[in-house]
């Protein structure tokens, strides 16, 4: 990592970018898509969980169903029950999400497939457990999925929508209009002084011993950078500067992208929490973290997140 005048230079979130080819052109081509689903694999969400495959290790896996299974848990009577998203191609084999909330649909599974209530699990919980093909596909099927649970209507006229172009859109059937898939954006800051330390904050609603970097939502009319601004002054009290751009993470819980920028305080000493969504915020140099880890009174945002991420960038290693 490489450093000038208290500035992040060329770091290295390792964040992975998706090997899945979304094949956005066939959406748009029914009887296709239609074809291709013979020979297509279907990843399973029930809930909010994912069926994985037995048995279960450290390392796991989706459970993969083929369209003759699909169609023997959705009868037509059950169209409006479930959710089929089209996520693309990878290594010449096509995949789809089946996403469905329905009780009576996820008792098919249990029953049909011997899928137990230990084979459903979180995409949190999965996220460091899968490969990185599988973990995009589950990432870009809940995305959508999450739209949909909660887009049912059109927002001109009131008419209840239904699922177009291989579930990426709704479309109103009176007016015609299309809506597309929501995702809020939401800044997120690793917090430097010119002593290299960071500025980590705690929300009384964590755990204790939590502590993680400073993020907010974009508001309207408003950039990356001044959410930056307003967001730490917000939440710890502080001046930024040198704000720079670093990753972005898709972050489907339920609907968000995380943008990640480093920025330099300038006066450390005034940093003060707000006492409402941040209770208390601590300085940490490399030394006094690893000490805090060690001793267990400090516990860093998930391995998964941008925030782990970038707290490792700046320690130089993983923790």
């Amino acid at each position: 990592m490489n450093q000038s005048n208290g500035t992040f230079k060329s770091i290295n979130l390792n964040i992975a970018h998706s090997p899945i080819a979304r094949r956005g052109e066939l959406r748009a081509r029914p009887d296709e898509l239609e074809h291709i689903g013979d020979e297509a694999f279907f990843i399973v969400r029930l809930g909010d969980s994912w069926v994985i495959k037995p048995p279960l290790d450290q390392s796991l896996q989706l459970r993969t169903f083929t369209r003759f299974e699909i169609e023997k848990i959705q009868s037509p009577a059950q169209q409006d029950e479930a959710l089929i998203i089209y996520l693309g191609e990878l290594s010449g084999q096509h995949f789809f999400a089946f996403a469905s909330d329905s009780e009576h649909i996820q008792l098919m599974f249990k029953n049909k497939f011997a899928v137990e209530v230990d084979h459903l699990i979180g995409l949190r919980d999965l996220s460091h457990r899968l490969s990185a093909e599988e973990y995009h596909l589950a990432l870009h099927g809940q995305a959508i999925a999450n739209w949909h649970r909660t887009h049912n209507f059109c927002p001109r006229c009131g008419e209840r929508t239904f699922p177009d172009h291989a579930g990426s859109i709704r479309r109103c059937p009176r007016d015609n209009s299309e809506h597309y898939p929501r995702t809020d954006p939401a800044i997120i800051t690793v917090l430097r002084d010119k002593d290299d330390r960071i500025l980590l904050g705690r929300q009384s609603r964590w755990e204790e011993g939590r502590y993680s970097t400073f993020a907010g939502f974009v508001e309207a009319g408003e950039s990356f950078e001044e959410a930056v601004v307003r967001e730490v002054k917000e939440e710890a009290g502080v001046e930024v500067s040198e704000i720079t751009y670093l990753a972005s993470q898709p972050w489907p819980f339920p609907n968000s992208i995380m943008i990640a920028f480093s920025a330099l305080v300038e006066f450390p000493d005034q940093a003060m929490p707000d006492g409402e969504e941040i209770e208390s915020i601590r300085w940490y140099s490399r030394e006094q973290m690893s000490e805090d880890l060690r001793t267990g009174s400090l516990i860093l945002p998930p391995s998964i997140s941008v925030s782990r991420k970038m707290i490792e960038a700046w320690y130089g290693r993983s923790l």
